[in-house]
């Protein structure tokens, strides 16, 4: 199953790599999955708020702001490992 599923991630990041002139090593499944994650959240973004990053209706504030709640959100998750660390729940 999980070879079924990385040969997926290869064949879809080699086209968007085909259709966007990305490069990326065909063997570091990491990169794959990452890369697959990425593409995977753009189209959701674009389903849920029918729009995407080349979008020109903020400011660079409210880009920055977004960044922000983003980084501030990361920081929350990063402190609740650490604690599920501390009580030996991980």
């Amino acid at each position: 199953m999980k070879a079924d599923r990385f040969k997926y991630c290869q064949d879809r990041m080699k086209a968007i790599r085909d259709k966007h002139c990305i490069p990326i090593m065909k063997t570091d499944r990491i990169v794959i999955q990452v890369l697959n994650q990425i593409a995977d959240r753009s189209e959701r973004g674009l389903e849920k708020y029918g729009t995407n990053l080349e979008r020109t209706d903020l400011e660079t504030l409210d880009w920055v702001q977004h960044a922000q709640e983003e980084a501030m959100d990361l920081c929350l998750y990063l402190e609740r490992i650490k604690e599920q660390i501390k009580n030996k729940q991980l």
